[in-house]
């Protein structure tokens, strides 16, 4: 570079200090190269200046950590990522401040709940010092490896300290303050095996408006594995007073304190055993050492619980003081923000008293306030000089980890508030007009305005209006606004500064002498904004007033453009909001409040209850109507009213003495020279509406058969226009039906354009029709109201025109499809064939059947005629009927049979079979009851039990499924199923009930009743045997049905018999053969007995168990699953189908092999459940 002349190039013992990346390639654009020998670096002269390439000298690389992870989203992105999140948070915030007044709080919720109770349960005070728990999420929490990320974090924070000198002694220095205040200390080995342990990132923020100030913050949103030490803590519910009440008292009296608890969260301690999550990394200057591990002892800066549980200490300790110190109590549940004590007081003997009790109980907790600031020397005289404060208070404030400073500023010196407009986050060159800005740089400067009680209303809602333009253009975030808003915005940004010299009262006036206060609210609205300002008049004795504002709030109208009326009556709702949020947060009380509007047409709505208005307005009446009451309301005229200023674009700064700061004139004046508006006549509201006409063209002015689902009513729709037209000819006056036939004949030439367009065209122009025309073979014609018409070959046949030239329509058309729909209706459903042949005698239409079948596929009432229920493929069975080895009955199922009449004496009675089924052996155990009472059916159990063993699983028909037809039966049953589970249960036995109406569920003992059945009909020849002749054939019915094959029946001498049922109970299909004396050792018997029974198993598992794995009756093809909010018909045998139930599937009970077997279903009657196989699913379409 010594070859350039000394005018291109000025450096000396220059040194790079930018490094500038690709993503701005226009200022590193080459436009003159120097280059030297091979291996020497080159210059390049760019935009920037000169540029220099080449290798850097080589320097001692350190050990570094290979991160195995590729970002493929860019720079640029990643920080407008980044950019965009601090945006949402700053928005998010400032709504939320402007809300404050006029929304209702949300209501506690289910986590919040929790987090109290997790509160009350851990909180301790322990010498003064309070300890909490963590309020965890879950109880048996268990958190993942977080090691590696915090120590990636250090090595980032370690190397931004060994670049700045200055930074790395303010962070050790914060580092070590916590260590000897005991904030922090080394970790034990113990804790390290906790299952709560969690390693927190560290990081500094430093506050921009206290630049020497830094804040070590515990960054518990961090991620690791998925998951952060914030996802595993409740939030609790926001503990903090309103910030506009806290402000609304701190205007009433004359003398005004503030203070700060120093340190707070960290005077709060964590339980031991919760300690371990809050563990952190640190080796101070040593380098070569492995990180020690350290834990926070007290409660962290960054935790989303920590605000919560500090300022539910801070309130548990103030109550507990309450009786004592009562004052104080409520000067620190009501008048503490955050660490911010915020109070006055009508003397100051009252401040000082107050003042000590306020540090007394708060000593109690730990706490220490310092930074007391008043506005009465005296006052300030009587603390110690280091705990006052040394700069103007800045109340309500709030800075976040951006180090953005929001809030008002309080001079005790001249005791008046004035606002931080310094626009931090807004670049220097913007804030200046050097720049236009763009969309995300003006949304920034106008949230970073702090507003809480809306006193700037009249000027920040011009700022929205024009950020609310910006919106509508969709503009991108980083696009900057159009000339014309960006000089609106610049206009606006000019007076922003003049705002930093406005300088209000903190007192709203002095209390001595009060007669009188009350509460004026002004509400108004244009076609931008609506707004409401609210002011106390305070009447002295000596008749003189002051007026002062007290709080305002300004909201954009919607972007959906809305009335004026209905814009004024949304102000008048945030009025009353607002006035009512004032009233109970101020100890003052007004005497009277009035509210001003100039809407005629609010103040008509609010006095007249008899008339019924549209949802919009007549919720909002409501809620009025509960706030206010009608007398209360007055009218203004705009002139006069304040709130129209928050409404306009206002461009000047007003000074403190402008009527929005001391409101209207006429307020000073009595009230008799007040505005006074008479009793509004309905006939005195006007409506004034803007006429829009949009003219369209269109091809045909008829109504659209797509849109109809009858033939009539398309007919009938278009009759109407037909009719109107001739009303406004002066034709007609009456539907006749000469316009029934005009309307179908216009409804047909629009069909015939709409499919035959080009056939119609050329047959008008003598041409003939295209080889491709479909209907070039009906020999087509166009009639003298200009119809087309099939002329076809049948004109010698004798009968009518209309018979022998049918009117031409493309079945796919939807007239012709409503066409078709009207016949099928007027042939009662009947056979597709029968619709074809009416439609036949007047209508040729091309491809007819097809469309038929379509019509009829969807009418709702040839599905609900002809649908079956779904036939869901054969389930896997039960685990009951596949366990071997078990011993029989182990798995039963039980169902009653009857009744069956026998003769006691000369009486007849009625007695009822109880069967038990073994679902694994199949084989039978029947039982006579002798009535259908809850006794007789526990000892036919208890019967059972005792010979057979008793059963661990126990299946039977539902209730009201019986497939019996007595109905004392079902009743019966229904009232067994309490006793029944409550006797099963002391027996061990798990009883287990089939769905209602699925008797095929219990096809394993419904066959076997069956078979009873039969086998009783041939073998019971008396029609009322006595009891011990039933008795005898039912136990004779029963072997027999034991001895039935299980398996096939062996054709050869040398096979062995078949299985039976009898073979798991007696040893043998007809029991064990009579043997004679025992000589064998029993031992040696009871193995031979063993070895049969295993024998047994074995066959069954053999020869039975293959038999049971084809599905009977499965489908071929499996129809799709019932799903929920289906329509379908629930079948029922016992009714006509025409009246069988539809209803809407509302949950699914898939079984164990996922196919769908029970669901509920909502009908007229309730929500039932049954089984699938009873539905028939109707088409939605």
């Amino acid at each position: 570079m010594r070859r350039l002349k000394r005018e291109d190039v000025c450096y000396e013992n220059a040194r790079p200090r930018v490094l500038i990346g690709t993503d701005n390639w226009q200022l590193i654009v080459s436009r003159k190269l120097l280059t030297g020998k091979r291996h020497e670096p080159a210059a390049s002269l760019t935009r920037l200046g000169w540029v220099i390439h080449g290798l850097a000298p080589s320097r001692v690389i350190r050990d570094s950590d290979t991160v195995l992870y590729v970002d493929s989203k860019g720079r640029a992105e990643r920080s407008t990522k980044l950019l965009d999140d601090e945006l949402h948070s700053m928005v998010k915030e400032y709504f939320e401040i402007d809300s404050l007044g006029i929304v209702k709080k949300a209501r506690e919720n289910p986590d919040e709940t929790r987090a109290i109770e997790s509160f009350k349960s851990t909180v301790k005070n322990v010498d003064k010092r309070y300890k909490v728990g963590l309020p965890w999420r879950k109880e048996d929490i268990s958190m993942p490896p977080s090691y590696d990320q915090a120590r990636r974090r250090l090595l980032a924070i370690e190397n931004k300290m060994d670049k700045s000198v200055e930074f790395k002694e303010r962070y050790t220095a914060q580092m070590n303050n916590m260590f000897e205040k005991g904030y922090a200390e080394e970790s034990q080995d113990n804790e390290l095996e906790s299952p709560k342990l969690w390693y927190l990132p560290h990081f500094a923020v430093i506050n921009v408006n206290k630049p020497g100030k830094l804040r070590l913050v515990f960054d518990a949103a961090a991620k690791s594995n998925g998951v952060c030490l914030n996802d595993a803590l409740l939030e609790g519910p926001d503990m903090l007073r309103d910030l506009a009440g806290i402000l609304f008292r701190f205007r009433e009296r004359a003398v005004a304190v503030t203070a700060d608890i120093r340190e707070m969260f960290l005077q709060v301690k964590i339980v031991e055993e919760d300690q371990p999550a809050q563990m952190f990394l640190w080796r101070g200057d040593d380098r070569t050492s492995p990180p020690k591990s350290y834990k926070m002892t007290s409660m962290i800066f960054g935790a989303k619980s920590s605000p919560f549980l500090a300022h539910s200490v801070r309130d548990h300790n103030a109550a507990k003081h309450a009786i004592e110190f009562p004052r104080a109590h409520e000067a620190i549940t009501m008048n503490h923000y955050m660490d911010d004590w915020v109070d006055c007081f009508d003397t100051e003997q009252e401040a000082i008293c107050v003042i000590k009790d306020v540090v007394h109980v708060h000593a109690q907790a730990g706490f220490t306030l310092t930074a007391f600031n008043s506005n009465r020397p005296n006052v300030l005289r009587e603390l110690p000089l280091e705990s006052r404060a040394t700069a103007p208070k800045q109340l309500g404030t709030s800075a976040d980890q951006h180090g953005r400073t929001l809030g008002l500023i309080w001079d005790a010196e001249s005791d008046e508030l004035s606002f931080n407009t310094v626009l931090v986050r807004v670049p220097q060159e913007v804030k200046t007009l050097e720049r236009t800005p763009t969309k995300r740089e003006a949304l920034s400067a106008v949230m970073s305005i702090f507003d809480p009680l809306g006193l700037l209303s009249y000027y920040t809602i011009r700022a929205k209006i024009i950020i609310q333009r910006v919106w509508r253009l969709q503009t991108n975030w980083d696009e900057e606004l159009p000339d014309e808003l960006a000089n609106e915005f610049r206009t606006w940004l000019s007076g922003v500064e003049s705002l930093r010299s406005l300088r209000l009262s903190r007192l709203y006036a002095h209390t001595g002498g009060v007669t009188r206060k009350q509460l004026h609210v002004f509400c108004d609205a244009s076609e931008c904004a609506y707004a409401t300002a609210i002011y106390w008049l305070v009447e002295y004795e000596d008749g003189s007033k002051r007026v002062i504002l007290t709080a305002a709030k300004a909201r954009v109208a919607p972007i959906k453009t809305q009335t004026i009326p209905r814009l004024e009556l949304q102000a008048c709702l945030i009025g009353a909001r607002l006035a009512t949020t004032i009233i109970r947060e101020h100890r003052w009380q007004p005497h009277r409040v009035v509210y001003w509007t100039d809407s005629r047409t609010v103040l008509h709505w609010i006095n007249n209850d008899r008339v019924r208005y549209p949802p919009y307005v007549a919720h909002r009446l409501n809620e009025i109507s509960e706030l206010t009451e009608p007398e209360q309301w007055k009218w203004v005229p705009t002139r006069d009213n304040v709130a129209d200023d928050a409404t306009r674009i206002v461009n000047d700064v007003k000074c403190k003495d402008d009527r929005w700061f001391i409101g209207p004139s006429f307020l000073y004046e009595n009230e008799d020279s007040w505005p006074s508006l008479n009793v509004i006549d309905d006939c005195d509201i006007g409506r004034h509406d803007d006429i829009v006409l949009n003219v369209t063209n269109v091809e045909w002015s008829v109504p659209d058969a797509g849109r109809f689902s009858k033939h009539e009513r398309l007919v009938r729709a278009m009759a109407y226009v037909l009719l109107f037209i001739d009303k406004c000819l002066r034709r007609a006056n009456e539907m006749s039906m000469t316009h029934i036939r005009k309307a179908e004949e216009w409804l047909v030439k629009r069909a015939q354009s709409e499919t035959f367009g080009e056939d119609i065209e050329r047959l008008r122009r003598g041409q003939n029709l295209k080889m491709s025309s479909r209907i070039r073979k009906l020999d087509p014609f166009i009639d003298e109201d200009g119809v087309l018409r099939a002329r076809g070959r049948t004109r010698a046949a004798g009968v009518s025109a209309p018979d022998t030239t049918p009117v031409i329509l493309d079945g796919s058309h939807p007239y012709a499809r409503l066409l078709c729909n009207r016949e099928h209706r007027r042939a009662h459903h009947s056979h597709n064939e029968r619709v074809v042949n009416d439609i036949r005698q007047r209508y040729w239409i091309l491809r007819l059947r097809p469309a038929v079948r379509a019509v009829a596929y969807k009418c709702a009432f040839c599905r609900m005629r002809k649908t079956k229920p779904v036939r869901p493929i054969t389930g896997d069975l039960p685990r009951a009927r596949l366990e071997a080895f078990t011993r029989p009955f182990s798995n039963c199922g039980l169902d009653y049979f009857g009744p069956m009449t026998v003769t006691v004496g000369r009486r007849h009675e009625k007695r009822w079979g109880a069967l038990f089924t073994c679902l694994t052996t199949r084989a039978v155990h029947i039982e006579i009851v002798s009535s259908l009472s809850t006794d007789s059916a526990i000892m036919a159990l208890r019967r059972m039990g005792a010979r057979r063993g008793w059963p661990q699983v126990m299946y039977s028909d539902n209730a009201t499924n019986f497939r019996g037809a007595d109905k004392e039966l079902r009743e019966a049953v229904t009232e067994w199923e309490p006793s029944l589970r409550d006797y099963a249960l002391t027996q061990r036995i798990e009883w287990l009930y089939i769905s209602p109406g699925a008797p095929h569920q219990g096809g394993a003992w419904e066959r076997m009743i069956r078979s009873v059945k039969s086998a009783l009909r041939v073998t019971l020849n008396e029609k009322a045997p006595r009891d011990e002749v039933l008795h005898t054939l039912l136990v004779e019915v029963e072997h027999t049905m034991n001895a039935r094959p299980l398996t096939h029946v062996p054709v050869s001498a040398d096979d062995p018999e078949a299985l039976t049922p009898n073979h798991f109970l007696v040893g043998g299909s007809h029991g064990l053969p009579i043997t004679g004396p025992c000589e064998t050792a029993t031992k040696k018997t009871w193995r031979v007995a063993q070895a049969l029974a295993d024998e047994y198993w074995r066959r069954w598992l053999k020869e039975y168990l293959p038999e049971l794995i084809p599905r009977r009756g499965a489908r071929d093809v499996n129809e799709a699953a019932i799903k929920p909010g289906d329509l379908v018909i629930v079948a029922d045998h016992t009714l006509p189908r025409n009246v069988w139930p539809r209803g809407v599937v509302t949950q699914v009970h898939p079984g164990p092999d996922g196919g769908v077997r029970n669901v509920e279903v909502r009908t007229k009657g309730g929500v039932f459940r049954r089984p699938a196989s009873r539905l028939a699913v109707l088409p939605m379409e």
